[in-house]
């Protein structure tokens, strides 16, 4: 069954539906799963800002474990080889 939501108006649609809801910016469900998003949906530039930010940040933190990564993983090929010498 699929739903046309926006704000606290529903509407239960068609497929032929669609395209219309869509257009009036309806997001369209099904079920719990929103499968389109309504056109002219807009976000506040404070959260835009706020994801870019913690993007940013993020891509940083990979970056960082990343290299501990290969750091850690070039410790454990010597500590292999120690061991296969000493066997």
């Amino acid at each position: 069954m699929l739903r046309a939501v926006k704000l606290n108006r529903e509407y239960t649609i068609t497929d032929a539906d669609i395209a219309n809801f869509v257009a009036n910016g309806y997001d369209i469900m099904d079920g719990d799963k929103i499968i389109k998003h309504g056109a002219g949906k807009m976000v506040a530039h404070q959260t835009y800002q706020d994801t870019i930010d913690e993007k940013t940040e993020l891509e940083a933190q990979v970056k960082k474990l990343t290299e501990k990564n290969s750091e850690l993983e070039a410790q454990v090929k010597k500590l292999e080889a120690a061991a296969k010498k000493k066997e």
